[in-house]
């Protein structure tokens, strides 16, 4: 059997020179997580357990590929959450399609050796001879495991925890005191679990969410706030109704799981939920003219997760959904329609969770309550990652997150606005709040009529762990404002599953939606935003000018003419639509054809324009792939001043 120190064991986390500094195929975070690892190592006394935070999207596997490398690491034991987490870190570690090939960290053929721990497939001389052993902790779990027995306590000289939150438990504890001389990294995308225990370790690099967005690693995000101006309740037990206004709203939410949850249990406000994310799913699409982009959902619990996938279903949207409960061929085959884009919408209940990856997850709807920030994190990072890498302000880089003000979520996404603006060093709306306004609609009565049963499931279902948790900690105070028309008892929740019997949700009136910033804008961005609004400069063209401004020096010329040329025939498109609706004409009519060439309205606008554009360069008609950009610029410069001499002279002909 080899032994460590065996000549055969090779040690190329020593010997082998990776090529980081200055590797342009690397990420920012990347490079500067290993060069913070090498700094530190330097030194004489460092702390043992060292933490590395970032967000979804920006190269971790890739970071935990390098930090052995930074440690000079004899041996390096990597520890995933689950199975799926723990394959793709195989394939990083792996020597066909390895990170370090794929990204010119090594050349020539010579590469650390890996090991995978599954099950009785592997064998301790396949571990002698490894540089780096990969394995799901279930496989190291219990302290009658034989590896943590057969082990010797120096086997490993580095351990590295992926989604490294989870390190407090007890089987990662383990782990630790088993190998008490290895150094450890935790790496995550939060500071903590779910239950809000903090990640062990100094944390030596952290990289914010509002970096990652300017770096084109994730996508601009917004939350679209659903705004009740007042909401009508009432007890089992009868009585008045109580009115409470949008700031009582949200404040009930957040203090009282009886409350939210006979929001979330709603059919109407189901409905608004529904019809609101759709809306802005079909909008995303619309804008990126691309079908692919989705809505993730997540429910309370099982029979809420059917109730969510019908709703969707009656609105004509492709959804399904996957569950712990469900068999594992059940949850594949709904994956694979996801990833085949067969499905508009996935409803999950904390199934989609560490090691998921589908970039086209644009729109996230909370149809359930999160205790802590650690899991809303996690979920909105499913609609966080980049579809059009490295570009920040590309159309399919923008996700949006819905929910009730009625629940916590509201806490959550400023608990979650602060988180992303640590050590930022990128200012501006990347996360803005929008309002859509309501308002003219008629009242919209929001009546419970779901069943008892469709919420009340087993009280040991791990799904309501956290909402016990918060219930056993929780002293509801009541606002002054309905203190007196509700007793607290009758709103506080009596058992660990949902009841009908506490509240029931009567009204809503004028619901407004509304998008929340999660990083501020300076003060100077105020100003300038306030200097282009008095000088009249729309957010269009705002947007253009700061686009062409950070993207000048990096972006090839012929883009820049392709995309002028582009830019120019959608503004003609849009002048001809704008002018027809304005005159009550319609695109397929024929009152402009005075000439009776079967010609329509759009058409002879459209082509009428397009010569006087091709006049005004002195250019052929079916030539513009050759204008230069001088000519672009100054059609652009001049369009208003030629399309509205040419509108004038087809209109004087008519009448």
């Amino acid at each position: 059997m080899a032994k460590k120190g065996d000549p055969m064991k090779t040690n190329l986390f020593k010997t082998l020179k990776p090529y980081v500094k200055g590797n342009k195929m690397l990420r920012v975070p990347q490079v500067e997580m290993y060069e913070a690892l090498e700094g530190l190592i330097k030194e004489e006394n460092y702390d043992r357990e060292l933490s590395v935070i970032m967000p979804v999207g920006c190269g971790k596997s890739g970071c935990i590929a390098l930090a052995p490398f930074a440690f000079q690491s004899t041996r390096t034991l990597v520890v995933a959450p689950n199975l799926k987490i723990a394959e793709q870190l195989l394939n990083d570690f792996g020597k066909t399609e390895s990170f370090y090939r794929k990204f010119d960290i090594l050349s020539g053929n010579k590469f650390p050796e890996p090991v995978e721990i599954r099950g009785l497939t592997t064998n301790r001389i396949d571990m002698d001879l490894a540089d780096v052993v990969i394995t799901n902790i279930h496989q190291l779990r219990g302290d009658k495991n034989r590896w943590l027995h057969s082990l010797p306590e120096d086997y490993f000289d580095l351990i590295l925890f992926d989604e490294g939150h989870h390190s407090v438990a007890d089987s990662w504890y383990l782990l630790k005191k088993k190998f008490k001389n290895a150094r450890i990294v935790n790496f995550s995308a939060t500071h903590s679990r779910a239950d809000g225990l903090m990640m062990p370790g100094k944390i030596i690099y952290d990289y914010s969410v509002a970096e990652a967005i300017q770096n084109g690693y994730a996508k601009r995000l917004k939350a679209i706030v659903l705004n009740p101006k007042t909401l009508k309740f009432v007890t089992n037990e009868g009585g008045p109704k109580t009115e409470l206004e949008l700031k009582d709203v949200i404040r009930l939410g957040e203090k009282n799981p009886a409350f939210r949850r006979s929001i979330l249990s709603s059919e109407e406000s189901l409905k608004t939920f529904i019809e609101v994310s759709i809306k802005e799913l079909k909008r995303i699409r619309r804008e990126t003219n691309d079908p692919k982009h989705k809505i993730i959902a997540t429910a309370i619990n099982l029979n809420h997760c059917k109730q969510i996938v019908e709703a969707y279903r009656s609105k004509g949207q492709r959804c399904d959904f996957v569950h712990s409960s469900e068999n594992n061929r059940k949850n594949e085959n709904v994956h694979r329609k996801l990833e085949r884009h067969e499905l508009d919408v996935i409803v999950q209940v904390k199934k989609l969770g560490e090691g998921f990856d589908h970039p086209y997850l644009s729109v996230a709807a909370v149809f359930s309550i999160f205790l802590s920030l650690a899991p809303f994190i996690q979920f909105v990072g499913r609609i966080m990652r980049a579809i059009a890498q490295n570009d920040p302000y590309h159309p399919l880089n923008q996700g949006t997150v819905v929910f009730h003000a009625g629940t916590n979520i509201h806490d959550r996404w400023i608990g979650f606005k602060e988180f992303s603006q640590k050590n930022q060093k990128f200012y501006g709306e990347l996360f803005p709040m929008e309002e859509l306004n309501f308002s003219d609609e008629s009242e919209i009565e929001i009546t419970s009529t779901v069943s008892q049963s469709a919420f009340a499931e087993n009280t040991k279902n791990e799904e309501f762990s956290s909402e016990k948790d918060e219930q056993k900690n929780e002293k509801h105070v009541p606002h002054p404002s309905y203190s007196d028309s509700v007793n607290s008892a009758k709103i506080a929740e009596k058992d660990s599953v949902f009841s009908m019997s506490d509240i029931l949700i009567v009204e809503q009136t004028d619901i407004t939606t509304e998008t929340i910033p999660l990083i501020d804008s300076s003060t100077e961005v105020l100003a300038a935003i306030e200097c282009l609004r008095k000088n009249n400069v729309t957010g269009d063209q705002a947007k253009q000018i700061l686009e062409s401004d950070s993207v000048a020096s990096t972006t090839p010329k012929y883009i820049v003419r392709q995309n002028s040329r582009k830019a120019i025939r959608k503004r003609v498109e849009d002048f001809v639509e704008r002018e027809l609706t304005f005159r009550t004409l319609q695109p397929n009519g024929y009152e402009l054809d005075v000439k009776h060439q079967s010609k329509t309205n759009q058409m002879i606008l459209e082509s009428q324009i397009n010569a006087a554009i091709n006049q005004l360069v002195n250019r052929k008609a079916g030539t513009r792939h050759e204008y230069s950009q001088v000519e672009l610029d100054l059609i652009d410069s001049t369009f208003e001043e030629t399309v509205t001499s040419i509108i004038s002279s087809i209109f004087n002909q008519i009448n």
